[in-house]
C-alpha cells in the first residue's frame, strides 16, 4: 500500500546505509554478517540464470537537443535591469499582508525573489506586480482562495499586501554558439563536435540503462529462488532504526513533527512500524544473499578497483577528488556500494542471455501482465509531497 514510501527507503539503504566492510586492506572483512550466513539464508542458484537480452534505447536529434537545452538552462543567469518588471522576469521584494488591518502567520516577508508568471503566489499579486519599477512599493488588494488549502482560516478572506520592489533582473539563457561551447571544460571546439559528444554520453547511458535493467532481473530471479531461514534480529533492528531516523531526519527539515509526518503518509504509527519492519527484512535478505555471493565466488573490492570506481562516483556525483568523496560517505560505505556493483557484474557476466520474448518466464510474466492491467493506478501521495505543501507560505498560491 505504501509501495512508493518503501522504494524510498530501500533505495536510500541500498547505495549509502550499508556500511558493512572493514577497509585495511580494501578488501571485504565484514563487520555486519561475520557469521556463517547458511544457518540463515539458503541461496538459490545464481549462476546460469536466463536473462532476456535488453537492447538500449535509441538516441534521437530530439533527444540529444533536450539534454542540451537542459544543460543551457541550468546556466541560466538573472541580470539586473533598469527598466518595468514584465512576466517572466524576477523581482526581489520586501512584502506584508494584513487581514482585517492586521498581520498574520507567513504573510510577509524581506528580500524575496519572485519570478513573475510562476504562479507560486496568490491569483493577482505577481500579476499586480508588471509594470513595477525598482524602488515602487505597490498596494495589491486582493482574496484569497476559498477553500485556501494552506491556510482554511484564511479562506475566502481580503487581504492588502504591501509590496516593495527591491530589484527587477530578466532571464539571461546562454546561447548556443562555438564561443560557449568553447567555454566548456571539456574543451569543445564547434557546436557540432560539442552535439556529437552529447549524442555518444546518451548512447553510454541508454547501453548502461539496458544492462542495469539485466542486472536487476538476474538479481531479482536470484531473490525469488532463495529462502530466509530465519532473520538475524540484530540487522532487522539496525535496518528499521535506519528507515525510522531518516524520514525523522526528513520531517525536521520540513518543520514538520514526527506525529504530522505520519499523519501525511495515511499510517499510524503501527502501521509504519510495520513497513519498517517489511523494508528491513527485505533489506538484511538481499544482504545476507550479497555477501553469501560474494564469499562463495571469491569476489572482492581491490585496491586498483576501488580508486577507479570511486573516481566513477567523483565524477558523477560532483565531488572534486575521491577524498571529498569519503568526506561525504565513508570509505567502508563506497567500498560496500562497489562490491554490490561487483556482484551484479559476476551474475550478469555468468548469466544465459537469451532473445527477447523467449525466456522461459515470458508466459507467465505476460500472464501475469494481464491479470493486473485492470488495476488502479497508486492514488497515495507521498509524504514529501505533503510536507512540501505543508511548508507553503501562506502568502502563496493553491
Amino acid at each position: 500500500m505504501y509501495k512508493k514510501i518503501l522504494a524510498l527507503a530501500l533505495a536510500f539503504a541500498l547505495v549509502f546505509s550499508m556500511s558493512a566492510c572493514s577497509s585495511s586492506k580494501v578488501e571485504t572483512s565484514e563487520k555486519q554478517y561475520d557469521y556463517d550466513l547458511s544457518e540463515y539464508v539458503t541461496v538459490g542458484e545464481y549462476k546460469g540464470i536466463e536473462v532476456e537480452r535488453v537492447d538500449p534505447e535509441e538516441v534521437t536529434d530530439e533527444d540529444v537537443q533536450s539534454e542540451i537545452t537542459s544543460e543551457l538552462e541550468s546556466k541560466i543567469s538573472w541580470d539586473e535591469v533598469d527598466r518595468p518588471a514584465e512576466n517572466g522576469d524576477r523581482v526581489n521584494i520586501d512584502y506584508e499582508g494584513k487581514v482585517d488591518g492586521k498581520p498574520f502567520d507567513g504573510g510577509n516577508a524581506e528580500g524575496y525573489d519572485l519570478t513573475l508568471g510562476d504562479g507560486a503566489f496568490i491569483e493577482g499579486f505577481e500579476e499586480g506586480l508588471v509594470g513595477a519599477s525598482k524602488g515602487d512599493t505597490k498596494e495589491l488588494n486582493l482574496t484569497f482562495p476559498d477553500p485556501y488549502v494552506n491556510n482554511e482560516e484564511l479562506s475566502g478572506k481580503a487581504v492588502v499586501f504591501t509590496v516593495k520592489v527591491n530589484s527587477v533582473s530578466e532571464e539571461n539563457v546562454p546561447e548556443l554558439n562555438d564561443e560557449y561551447v568553447k567555454s566548456l571544460k571539456e574543451d569543445y571546439k564547434t557546436v557540432e563536435e560539442y552535439k556529437k559528444a552529447v549524442r555518444e554520453d546518451l548512447e553510454e547511458q541508454a547501453e548502461e540503462s539496458a544492462k542495469q535493467a539485466m542486472m536487476s532481473t538476474a538479481w531479482q530471479k536470484v531473490m525469488d529462488n532463495s529462502e530466509v531461514i530465519k532473520y538475524p534480529e540484530e540487522e532487522v533492528a539496525k535496518k528499521q532504526k535506519e528507515m525510522k531516523d531518516y524520514y525523522e531526519q526528513y520531517a525536521e527539515s520540513y518543520g514538520m513533527s514526527w506525529d504530522d509526518f505520519i499523519s501525511m503518509t495515511g499510517m499510524t504509527e503501527e502501521q509504519f512500524t510495520e513497513e519498517a519492519k517489511t523494508y528491513a527484512e527485505e533489506s538484511v535478505k538481499e544482504e545476507m544473499i550479497m555477501y553469501t555471493i560474494a564469499r562463495n565466488e571469491n569476489i572482492a573490492v581491490t585496491e586498483g578497483a576501488y580508486e577507479e570506481e570511486a573516481q566513477k562516483y567523483v565524477e558523477s556525483l560532483g565531488y572534486e577528488s575521491i577524498e571529498a568523496l569519503e568526506e561525504a560517505y565513508d570509505k567502508d560505505t563506497i567500498i560496500t556500494s562497489i562490491l554490490w556493483n561487483e556482484v551484479f557484474e559476476f551474475l550478469l557476466d555468468n548469466a544465459k542471455i537469451v532473445e527477447p520474448g523467449t525466456g522461459a518466464d515470458t508466459e507467465g510474466a505476460a500472464a501475469e501482465e494481464d491479470a493486473t492491467a485492470e488495476e488502479p493506478a497508486a492514488t497515495e501521495e507521498a509524504a514529501d509531497d505533503a510536507a512540501a505543501a505543508e511548508g507553503e507560505e501562506a502568502a502563496q498560491g493553491e
